[in-house]
């Protein structure tokens, strides 16, 4: 669950809320954004009640994993070991991807194959006509 902030605007009037903290004194060197949540979280029942024209802040723990490069030669491997019976949650689990992009890479398998072929052939052909010139 979701930890609430609340960040008001410099105001004199922070005695409008006296349930949420007593009226804090002027002090000059603070920032002129207040953070009432120090020490107190609101309820999901006490943000909403708020008016729209407060500001929340979610602090939350980054969920998404670091995103993982694979080789075109780790991809042909995980085709192949595919192909061979090995299933796509050990084999995900192994080169540490998800399930889905395993799959995606047996789908694509024929394209990538013949996009490689192209390359190769464009490779090679290239190295003979530069020989040829020396």
């Amino acid at each position: 669950m979701p930890i609430s902030y609340l960040f008001l605007p410099p105001s004199s009037l922070l005695s409008e809320i006296p349930f949420y903290c007593p009226p804090l004194p002027e002090i000059p060197f603070v920032s002129k954004t207040i953070c009432l949540s120090i020490g107190y979280f609101l309820s999901d029942s006490e943000a909403l009640a708020l008016p729209k024209c407060r500001t929340f802040i979610y602090a939350m723990e980054p969920r998404k994993r670091k995103r993982v490069l694979l080789t075109v030669e780790q991809k042909f491997q995980i085709v192949s070991r595919i192909e061979a019976g090995e299933t796509l949650t050990k084999v995900s689990k192994e080169f540490c991807t998800g399930v889905s992009r395993v799959g995606d890479m047996r789908r694509d398998f024929e394209k990538n194959k013949k996009v490689l072929c192209s390359v190769q052939w464009q490779i090679s052909y290239i190295a003979e006509n530069y020989e040829m010139r020396e």
